[in-house]
């Protein structure tokens, strides 16, 4: 049995609903400083796409000062943990190469996956779609993951003596 232990939140979609998202934030902030409080301290928190609804830049800097700041300070000045995040299909911008068909990419990928300087150009037409989701990258995923050759990123990290 794993002793390690993470929280997994999803599908935020800044800039849907004001409201309903502040209702949401405080929430999740509450609940995660009750758990810490109870002793669940997490030592992973993965975020897992659709941080923004569309894409937009004022989407992922109200993420950041709205929810993952006052995160960090939930998960106050010892935690030792780390915060991932990967996008989503609502963290694309879609005024950035608009005639992008992503279905025509999913009938034949050609060497759109490879880990390679061709997999890498065929990638770059949509990889400039989650600039603003780049830009804004502030957990400990590596930024420029997306663009690079690999088109994928993993981390191996020891907690209490497990990796």
């Amino acid at each position: 049995m794993s002793s390690i232990r993470w929280l997994h939140l999803s599908d935020f979609h800044v800039g849907k609903d004001n409201y309903g998202q502040r209702k949401l934030f405080s929430q999740i902030h509450r609940n995660v400083a009750a758990r810490i409080a109870a002793g669940f301290i997490p030592d992973f928190v993965f975020l897992s796409g659709d941080i923004a609804n569309k894409g937009k830049a004022e989407e992922y800097e109200e993420f950041i000062d709205s929810f993952l700041l006052p995160l960090i300070l939930v998960l106050g000045d010892d935690w030792s943990g780390s915060i991932f995040s990967i996008p989503g299909n609502h963290d694309v911008q879609r005024d950035k190469s608009k005639f992008f068909n992503p279905q025509e990419v999913l009938k034949a990928p050609d060497h759109l996956f490879d880990p390679t300087e061709q997999g890498m150009e065929q990638r770059e037409q949509f990889a400039t779609r989650f600039e603003n989701y780049i830009r804004s990258e502030l957990t400990n995923s590596p930024s420029k993951w997306i663009a690079s050759n690999e088109a994928a990123f993993s981390h191996v990290s020891a907690v209490r003596g497990e990796s």
